[in-house]
């Protein structure tokens, strides 16, 4: 009983055993993978006859009815009479290219492969394939052999001689590296372009190619691989030869040959010289000579190295400087270059007082200093430098001699303007170092002012004293009011009229000459006596006036003072108080408009010539000292008048 027992149990167990085994098994089906591999390609045969022989071996590593890969797309290319282990495969076709049925196990596979169009052939090679040969004849593959192909596009070049045109342009120039640059087009009839061998005759290095899909030189050949119908190539290098040839063989091309400035160029050729503006190929520089050459036409170039001289490397166009000047001898100053630069590294300028702005192009740039301030100074024809510091002086007095400081370079200047902004308060007398610049009148105007006063004056009284007190007491008037000064003038030609006229004479007829006297000498003179008195414009210098607008501020109690505050002048009462910081680009301050503008044109400023202005004033409240001094030259001048009637 037992052992029956035993028995069906063992009979239970190995049927269990047998299902669980059959279960596995269905479960590795279900998840297997398709692998192979193609271990060597061979395509072979003649690319003019478009036929290939397709020769190989590989394996099915895993997997039934593996689909295994050739060649695409099947537009272009057809794979027929494939034979695998020596028996004929059916082949198909989907968006991979070309494929085949197999099972596990070693293959070996032969076909032939049918080129479809002309030109350059795109093989889409799906893979995987260890190592794709190829030995091919008219023709071969760009990049040669390749080894590990997997989904790769592979082409194949024609090498046959084609109909194609070819125009050349040729540009050598001599400079401290001889250089060259070819611009040759190239167009096919009838078919791709393939291969071109080019000559090199004249010891060229080619250094860079551009249009072609691969390029090599060997010696003094360049291989070009090139795309489709057409290409334009275009190739650059050095050279070194005297003696130059056209690289083309076929048909003549345009040729230029030119020097840089420090060499003198020699041409001798039997070569066509064309006008410049007639050349495909731009020149560098102005000494270019284009040719219209063959491959027979030599040229023969001597070149002779000149002498180089020292060059201007830097100068000033127009220097404009603008210097405002406060009642308390606080002075703001701005120094702007409008300049040309071709060796200068850096600018020292010396600023007077403290450097607060500085730009370059129009761009701040941090204030450094050597033992004066030291700028780099950016290399152009059109460039723009700008300073701007600050400086203090005495405090403007009743009669102040104030020396201008401006801040100055080495660079030759052709033209200066300077800018001075003085209080509405002053007047200037003059300004030392130009040509006019003062509000008084010339003195070719101040003695014909005098002259006309002492005739008016003496045609009434004939005394000196009386003629002293006419003439002060007339400047004072004109300077105090025009109108009652024409009406002293009409008075005193009225007095002319009654003395020298007969007795008994209309007195009307008096005072209508005297009116019409007036008259004349309002259209006439007077106005000439204002343009001459009143412009002040005297030769290289002005003075002007502008009017200023001022406000009152009620002064709020500030906080304490912030870090980085600095005072500049400390040592003046026209001391100022700024924010600074070490590191940053500073910020421009703009200069203020104080009232009247002295101007100065100077020209051809150079090292030794600067500009050195000093400028006179005197304060405005000196013309009621005027005032009061005509009013006591006219109150004793009309005395003597009175005087002398009664004596008479």
């Amino acid at each position: 009983m037992k052992k029956t027992v035993l028995a069906f149990c063992l009979l239970i167990l190995i049927a269990t055993a047998n299902q669980c085994f059959a279960t596995q098994i269905i479960v590795i089906n279900e998840t297997q993978e398709d692998i192979y591999t193609l271990e060597r390609i061979t395509l072979s045969g003649d690319l003019e006859k478009n036929l290939l022989i397709i020769q190989g071996t590989g394996e099915i590593i895993q997997g039934e009815n593996v689909k295994v890969y050739l060649f695409g797309p099947a537009s272009d290319v057809l794979v027929t009479d494939l034979k695998i282990n020596g028996q004929e495969t059916t082949v198909s076709f989907d968006d991979g290219g070309y494929f085949f049925i197999a099972d596990e196990g070693l293959i070996k596979l032969e076909g032939k492969l049918i080129i479809r169009t002309i030109g350059q052939i795109i093989l889409h090679v799906n893979g995987p394939i260890n190592k794709l040969e190829f030995d091919l004849e008219h023709g071969y593959a760009i990049d040669g052999d390749r080894f590990g192909v997997y989904k790769n596009r592979i082409t194949l070049q024609r090498s046959e001689k084609v109909a194609m045109l070819i125009d050349g342009n040729f540009r050598y120039t001599y400079a401290e590296r001889n250089s060259f640059n070819y611009l040759i087009y190239f167009k096919a009839y009838g078919s791709s372009l393939g291969s071109y061998t080019l000559d090199l005759p004249n010891n060229e290095i080619v250094s860079s190619v551009s249009g072609a899909m691969k390029w090599e030189q060997s010696g003094n050949k360049l291989l070009l691989d090139l795309q489709s119908n057409e290409a334009s190539i275009s190739i650059t290098g050095l050279f070194s030869t005297r003696e130059i040839r056209v690289p083309l063989k076929e048909d003549k091309h345009h040729v230029l040959i030119e020097s840089d400035p420090e060499k003198k160029i020699s041409i001798s050729t039997n070569a066509r010289e064309i006008d410049l503006s007639e050349s495909s190929m731009n020149s560098q520089y102005s000494n270019a000579r284009a040719f219209i050459a063959s491959r027979n036409n030599g040229f023969s170039v001597t070149v002779k190295q000149l002498e180089v001289l020292p060059s201007l490397s830097a100068s000033v166009r127009m220097a404009t400087n603008q210097i405002a000047i406060t009642e308390k001898g606080s002075i703001v100053g701005e120094m702007n270059y409008d300049y040309a630069n071709t060796g200068m590294d850096y600018i020292e300028i010396d600023a007077p007082g403290t450097p607060l702005y500085a730009s370059t192009d129009r761009a701040a740039v941090k204030l450094t200093k050597e033992e004066k301030l030291f700028l780099s100074f950016p290399k152009t024809e059109h460039g723009n430098l700008d300073l701007v510091y600050f400086t203090t002086t005495n405090p403007l007095g009743p009669i102040t001699m104030i020396e201008i400081p401006l801040a100055k370079t080495d660079l030759p200047i052709t033209t200066a303007n300077t800018y001075i902004y003085l209080p509405a308060s002053y007047r200037v007398l003059n300004t030392f170092g130009a040509e006019g610049g003062s509000e008084l009148p010339a003195p070719e105007t101040t003695i014909l002012f005098i002259i006309i006063l002492f005739l008016l004056s003496a045609a009434v009284k004939q005394n000196k004293k009386f003629i002293t007190g006419y003439i002060v007491f007339s400047i004072g008037l004109f300077t105090f009011n025009l109108g009652l000064f024409t009406l002293l003038v009409g008075l005193t030609l009225a007095a002319i009229a009654r003395k020298n006229l007969p007795a008994g004479f209309n007195l009307r007829w008096v005072l209508a000459g005297a009116a019409l006297l007036v008259a004349v000498f309002m259209l006439l003179i007077v106005p000439i006596l204002i343009w001459q008195m009143g412009v002040f414009s005297m030769g290289s210098s002005q003075v002007t006036r502008m009017e200023g607008n001022y406000a009152t501020v009620d002064e709020a109690t500030a906080p304490g003072a912030p870090k980085g505050l600095q005072i500049i002048g400390e040592d003046s009462e026209g001391a100022i108080t700024v924010p600074t910081r070490t590191g940053v680009y500073p910020v421009k301050l703009e200069l203020p408009k104080t009232g009247k503008t002295i101007t100065v044109r100077n020209h051809l400023v150079t090292k030794e010539k600067q500009i050195s202005l000093t400028v006179l004033l005197i304060a405005d409240w000196f013309k009621y000292l005027l005032y009061v001094i005509s009013l006591i030259a006219g109150y004793l001048t009309y005395r003597e008048y009175k005087m002398e009637e009664k004596i008479e």
